[in-house]
């Protein structure tokens, strides 16, 4: 199986006007494809297993995956600002 390496990134919420941290981390060409709705947040990349990855290609983290929490959530806090919701 190949390794890919998926980041954590905003994406835009039209509603609110700003950009919020997706619950997902996706591969750098996946989120390039969402134009101006998505933005990466770099240092975040982790490797995983692509047949971890849903059909529209998404990693989603599950209490199994070998990475620390501690790795999900300071990155999170270290990105966010007013409007940006934080998840784990």
């Amino acid at each position: 199986m190949a390794i890919v390496t998926v980041y954590n990134f905003k994406v835009r919420n039209s509603q609110r006007g700003t950009y919020e941290v997706a619950k997902a981390k996706c591969p750098r060409e996946t989120i390039a494809e969402m134009g101006l709705y998505g933005r990466i947040i770099e240092g975040t990349g982790e490797e995983v297993e692509d047949s971890l990855l849903t059909e529209s290609k998404r990693y989603y983290r599950s209490t199994a995956s070998p990475v620390p929490l501690a790795q999900w959530g300071p990155l999170v806090a270290a990105q966010s600002n007013p409007g940006v919701a934080r998840s784990a």
